[in-house]
């Protein structure tokens, strides 16, 4: 067998400006990368999905530190989708980097009828949701670099590292947001702390109602849309069921909470218009 690394360990922290009405974010992203070993790195890659290699997607700064030292860096948007920054000076292993981009991003309007590849990032009447919406690090294999494959459109399923990630979406008045992990709203802040996960993805609505139920020492949070609060006694019926089902076959489940989220079309990856996030809690 191959000796495949575990990959390069990230720490993802967002600040999202969440415009509802224009149906737009602006985001600062800043990604603490951490090198494994035991090669050397000459550069760091991110992926854009799909709807970041759009028109909708407006880069606005990169950077790259060093501590606090930031550094002269080379990049390059590659025509298959790939973010590369080219270092002037190599990662040794167990050293870290902290790449910080800003970026705006637009969501594409969806409906019921709309079907995949859109979706990822859009909006309807009621709701706008932000999936594959970020510069995703792409995984290392040691010994062979950064991982790359086909631009295959949104149908490929994207891969990273397990990392965390630290979400700060600052709403307008009324409207709410549903992630996973961890939350806390202040006013009109949302914070989500999601640890141990491949990605995270957030909804917002000011139609939003919760409901609540608690099997097997997990608490399920439902966000629907007002008028469909049968709908999501089902959908917490169903999600009950399943976490019965996965207990029995896989072992215990292996976090305190699962978020859903309506999000009213069937675009997208979500399934059957539903988005799913887990988490270690809920405040």
């Amino acid at each position: 067998n191959e000796d495949v690394g575990l990959g390069a360990i990230a720490n993802y922290n967002f600040d999202v400006s969440l415009d509802y009405v224009g149906h737009r974010i602006q985001v600062t992203q800043l990604v603490e990368v951490v090198n494994p070993g035991p090669d050397l790195w000459s550069e760091i890659v991110f992926y854009l999905p799909k709807d970041l290699q759009s028109d909708r997607f407006v880069l606005s700064t990169v950077r790259v530190q060093e501590g606090i030292e930031s550094s002269v860096t080379q990049m390059q948007v590659t025509s298959d989708g790939f973010l590369v920054f080219q270092l002037p000076k190599y990662i040794e292993p167990n050293e870290s980097r902290i790449v910080t981009i800003t970026y705006g991003l637009e969501a594409l309007p969806v409906d019921l009828q709309t079907m995949s590849p859109i979706g990822d990032v859009g909006y309807g009447q009621d709701v706008l949701q932000l999936a594959n919406w970020y510069p995703i690090l792409v995984p290392y294999i040691s010994g062979q670099g950064w991982m790359r494959w086909s631009n295959v459109g949104s149908s490929w399923s994207l891969t990273s590292e397990v990392a965390d990630y630290n979400l700060l979406v600052r709403a307008p008045e009324g409207v709410i947001v549903a992630s996973g992990g961890p939350s806390e709203r202040r006013g009109n802040e949302w914070y989500f702390l999601l640890q141990n996960a491949r990605n995270i993805a957030f909804s917002a609505s000011p139609s939003y109602q919760l409901k609540t139920r608690t099997e097997a020492g997990v608490t399920i949070y439902l966000f629907h849309l007002t008028g469909d609060g049968f709908a999501g006694d089902a959908v917490l019926d169903a999600t009950t069921r399943s976490l019965v089902m996965f207990n029995d076959k896989y072992g215990h489940y292996p976090y305190t909470s699962l978020v859903i989220a309506q999000n009213h079309y069937r675009s997208s990856v979500a399934s059957g218009g539903i988005l799913l996030h887990t988490g270690s809690g809920y405040e």
